[in-house]
C-alpha cells in the first residue's frame, strides 16, 4: 500500500523547506546549457536528414518547463522573504 508523503509527513522547519528550495533552483541552474545542446544535436541531426519533430516538441517541452519553474522559484523565495509571524530572532510570534 502506498502512502502520500505529504499526509503523513510535515516538514519541520522554515530552514528545511528553503534548504529544498535552494538544492531545487541548484539543478534547474545547472540545466542552461542543456537546451543550446540539445538544439545542435537536433540541427546536426536535421543536417543529416533524419526525422526531427519529436526531440523538437521534446525541447521546446523542457524549455518551457525551465521557465515555469524559475517563476515558481521567484514566487516561493517572494514568500520565504515575508516571514510572516517569525520577528527578526527567529521566534515565533502572532501576527
Amino acid at each position: 500500500m502506498r502512502t502520500r508523503f505529504w499526509t503523513k509527513k510535515r516538514i519541520p522547519s522554515l530552514a528545511l523547506l528553503a534548504a529544498m528550495l535552494l538544492a531545487a533552483l541548484a539543478t534547474v541552474a545547472c540545466t542552461p546549457g542543456a537546451p543550446a545542446k540539445a538544439q545542435e544535436w537536433i540541427d546536426a541531426a536535421k543536417a543529416e536528414g533524419k526525422e526531427v519533430a519529436r526531440p523538437e516538441a521534446a525541447l521546446l517541452s523542457f524549455q518551457t518547463a525551465l521557465v515555469e519553474a524559475q517563476i515558481s522559484h521567484e514566487a516561493a523565495g517572494s514568500i520565504l522573504a515575508v516571514h510572516i509571524g517569525i520577528d527578526e530572532s527567529g521566534n515565533v510570534i502572532d501576527g
